[in-house]
């Protein structure tokens, strides 16, 4: 009986432990519980739900692949305007040795600017209550009196379409770039062009929270002008600094009080990229996005080049048979210092007549070695067969980002005809969109600039006086350069269609095939057409010649 309760009694002993143990275990897993979820707590801001959705994604900080992502979500003047200056340098000495990037930003320019944007003055006839006929007049009048202007529309002479283009590749190359407008004594605006680098907040000024990286705002957040310095932060002319202060360009308009027209006074354009992100003061280079692929891309394809050329030379290992020791040292004091050599260090004395000369290979040359060596070659397994395959697809990675096709970026088309013009299209609507962005940022404001000094010799009616009139006489289209052609006769049918469905006009489709003025092809193939009928070259159906004169012209017709 003791026997038997003495079982029960060490049974209910441990028991009663492996309850306690259990009951510990439990408070424990219990508190191990609540700290992770005072851990979550606090970290996800107090949300009760904080690791739920993108918190067990792509905001995840715990699992492996994203524990060691660190990201801040700063404000664009700490993301990009305190970047810039490293931005700008390292765009441009990669545009100095990459011919990727330089390829791209070239076919950029080419695509968007061209030879030049040409102007098609289209005024609002219905508006000013003129007819058809004299608002083409008018438009012949405009578009005349611009291109005879902008053929020394800089300050030291340069063409409109020069400043154009170079002010583009400056903002894709350098982020952005001022164009300033002076008047001159005509009346007319003359232009410059200042790189970005040049715009900066002057330093006595750097605590004025105002000017943010040399652009000035007005209290209630407009940019008002912009601080341009005389030379560049690294320079190595030893000139003193010196700032001046360029408003913001404004086109004449009419005071509100009196009514009377107030011409410009010039001022500064700010032509950049397109900006990314609201806020954003000034504009980044286009290659910012991807710099660290296309320095590594650059890197390696050097680095292939390096080693093809050395490849290219026959490499050899002169191998030498064992030397005994008193043959070696034989050989080392005669050729140099036996102490410095064998301990591995080279001879400290100036190399004489006497020394061991090096042996090298050349072009078909016969080379004798000393008694028991023997040349061992060496293959470097240059050129690398995966190079183009590696270098190809990092290529159409790097030019779908910056928002080209790879074929237009390096100008390699092996496709059909659909695939090709296709991709001409998609870099098109990239062209039509920077186009479009300088338009109204560059083309439009120099415009209307140069039509508010013309306007009084044009005989625009209505011009200074009314603001809804100088609307009207202001309308203008801007055509760039015409898409490459790959089967011109498919493309002049679609052109003739377009026209004919009124889905396009004669001056637009002649400037994207040929790049040419319809008012200048009309006077010019009239005047041909009557020299040709003079001569008689023009003959009808029946092969009879067709003249301006005669019974035989009037037969004819």
């Amino acid at each position: 009986m003791a026997a038997l309760l003495l079982g029960l009694s060490f049974r209910w002993t441990i028991g009663k432990l492996l309850v306690n143990r259990l009951a510990m275990d439990g408070i424990k897993l219990l508190k191990r519980g609540a700290r992770n979820f005072a851990r979550r707590f606090l970290n996800y801001g107090g949300e009760l739900f904080s690791w739920t959705g993108y918190a067990r994604h792509g905001a995840n900080d715990e699992e492996l692949p994203l524990s060691s992502w660190r990201s801040v979500a700063a404000s664009p003047r700490d993301d990009i305007d305190k970047n810039l200056d490293k931005l700008r340098a390292r765009s441009r000495d990669l545009y100095m040795s990459s011919s990727f990037l330089s390829s791209i930003l070239l076919a950029r320019r080419d695509g968007v600017v061209g030879r030049g944007l040409h102007l098609d003055a289209s005024i609002d006839a219905e508006r000013l209550g003129i007819s058809a006929e004299s608002a083409a007049e008018y438009e012949h009048k405009i578009e005349s009196a611009f291109v005879r202007w902008s053929r020394n529309a800089g300050v030291d002479g340069e063409s409109f379409d020069e400043l154009v283009s170079l002010a583009y590749f400056s903002a894709l190359l350098s982020g952005d770039c001022l164009v300033l407008v002076e008047i001159s004594p005509s009346g007319s605006p003359r232009l410059s062009i200042i790189e970005g680098d040049l715009v900066r907040t002057p330093p006595e000024k750097s605590t004025d929270p105002r000017i943010l990286c040399g652009v000035e705002f007005s209290a209630r957040g407009r940019r008002i002008a912009y601080h341009c310095a005389t030379s560049y932060e690294y320079n190595s002319d030893g000139f003193p600094v010196y700032y001046a202060r360029k408003p913001l360009f404004m086109a004449g308009f009419n005071d509100g009080n009196t009514g009377t027209f107030l011409p410009s006074r010039g001022g500064a354009i700010h032509v950049h990229t397109a900006f990314e992100r609201p806020g954003q003061t000034r504009g980044l280079p286009l290659c910012s996005r991807v710099l660290g692929d296309m320095k590594q891309l650059d890197r390696y394809i050097k680095a292939e080049l390096d080693a093809s050329v050395v490849a290219a030379k026959p490499t050899v290992f002169i191998e030498h048979p064992a030397i005994e020791t008193e043959a070696a040292a034989d050989v080392l004091d005669e050729y140099g210092d036996s102490d410095s050599c064998a301990a591995g260090a080279p001879s400290a004395a100036p190399l004489t007549d006497t020394a061991m000369p090096p042996i090298e290979l050349g072009n078909g040359a016969i080379l004798d070695l000393e008694n028991g060596a023997k040349a061992q070659g060496f293959n470097p397994g240059r050129p690398n067969q995966a190079f183009s395959g590696f270098v190809d697809a990092m290529q159409a990675q790097i030019a779908s980002a910056l928002g080209l096709p790879v074929e237009v970026a390096t100008k390699k088309f092996s496709s059909s005809y659909s695939a090709s013009r296709a991709v001409l299209l998609d870099a098109d609507r990239t062209y039509s969109i920077d186009r479009a962005l300088l338009i109204r940022q560059l083309v439009r404001p120099v415009y209307n600039a140069w039509l508010d000094s013309a306007a009084g010799a044009l005989g625009l009616t209505g011009y200074y006086t009314d603001p809804e009139l100088r609307s009207a006489w202001r309308g203008a289209e801007w055509l760039g350069e015409k898409l490459p052609s790959i089967d011109p006769t498919k493309e002049v049918d679609a052109a003739v269609k377009r026209v004919g469905a009124c889905l396009s006009t004669l001056s637009r489709e002649c400037q994207e095939l040929t790049g040419t003025d319809i008012n200048a092809n009309i006077r010019q193939r009239g005047f041909e057409e009557s020299m040709m009928r003079k001569f008689d070259l023009i003959k009808d159906q029946n092969g009879i010649p067709i003249s301006l004169s005669g019974d035989t012209a009037q037969e004819g017709l």
